[in-house]
């Protein structure tokens, strides 16, 4: 896992010489823009499709509640852009992130999407991953004269729970997702048919592929559901022979962790891998399939 390493020493470097340095010593990143877009309010559950101008920034606003469990998800059209969170404290300022997971301490926090060589159309996300449990109530007898009546409020429906909430998910020809249930960083290693490798050191491949959401990275911000995705769009993936493999990053240690990888060919031949990486640093071939 030395490219992992060798990886966040790179992006370390380049982050010192592209921004600042927050008061609890976290890489601000500054990318060399011109211009900075407001583009208006980041809800929950509400994906937002937009397109960055060259050297443009845009910024949206979310307001939180303390204690909530929050999901910002980034997912571009093959281009290399940083997201970044900033609000009461300095969330998490990444280069090529796609995921950003922290508990807000309420408040407003401003949403950043840039990048270093251009833009293109990307989907932003905001999930909330320990939404409210709502309970249905009745409302106080209402009298009336001559007539007393009481009127009931409709039941009020509860929201989804944190176990059944993911983020979205590029799909196509050939999806590759690994899911695993709790907060340690496993991480997707798919090599194509041409013998080029997808994982989060190299996200995106010259046949097609990317690697589009990238969990618990560095077990920062991490959530007890994680998934990792890789994808080829429809009419996009080379024929041949994949090999997908799976590893247990060492950046933190829960003990054995059992996960999941589903495979999804032309959108019709599903099959389902399971196994335990029993500690870091363990590394399980999974399959390989031809296309």
């Amino acid at each position: 896992m030395w490219q992992k390493c060798l990886w966040g020493l790179l992006l370390g470097v380049l982050l010192a010489g592209c921004g600042g340095q927050s008061d609890t010593g976290t890489t601000v990143i500054a990318a060399p823009t011109t211009a900075v877009q407001t583009r208006g309010d980041l809800t929950y559950a509400a994906p937002i499709n937009d397109t960055l101008p060259a050297r443009t920034v845009h910024t949206r606003q979310l307001v939180t509640s303390p204690g909530d469990e929050v999901q910002v998800n980034l997912i571009t059209s093959g281009w290399i852009a940083w997201l970044d969170i900033t609000g009461p404290e300095m969330i998490a300022s990444q280069s090529a992130a796609a995921e950003i997971g922290f508990v807000a301490s309420g408040g407003t926090y401003t949403v950043g999407v840039g990048s270093w060589y251009g833009g293109g159309d990307y989907t932003l996300q905001a999930r909330l991953l320990n939404p409210p449990t709502c309970t249905a109530t009745l409302a106080p007898t209402a009298t009336f004269t001559p007539t007393p009546t009481a009127t009931v409020l409709p039941s009020i429906t509860p929201q989804p729970t944190a176990t059944s909430t993911e983020v979205l998910l590029g799909t196509g020809d050939v999806q590759i997702t690994l899911r695993w249930h709790n907060r340690v960083d496993l991480d997707l290693y798919v090599i194509d048919p041409s013998g080029y490798e997808i994982y989060f050191g190299d996200r995106f491949s010259p046949t097609g592929g990317q690697l589009d959401v990238d969990a618990n990275y560095l077990c920062t911000g991490a959530t007890n559901n994680p998934v990792e995705n890789v994808f080829w769009p429809e009419g996009g993936s080379p024929d041949g022979t994949y090999q997908v493999r799976v590893n247990y990053y060492p950046a933190c240690d829960e003990g054995p962790t059992a996960y999941e990888v589903t495979v999804v060919v032309e959108g019709r031949d599903t099959q389902t891998y399971t196994g335990t990486l029993n500690a870091p640093n363990e590394t399980a071939d999974v399959t390989t399939f031809t296309k």
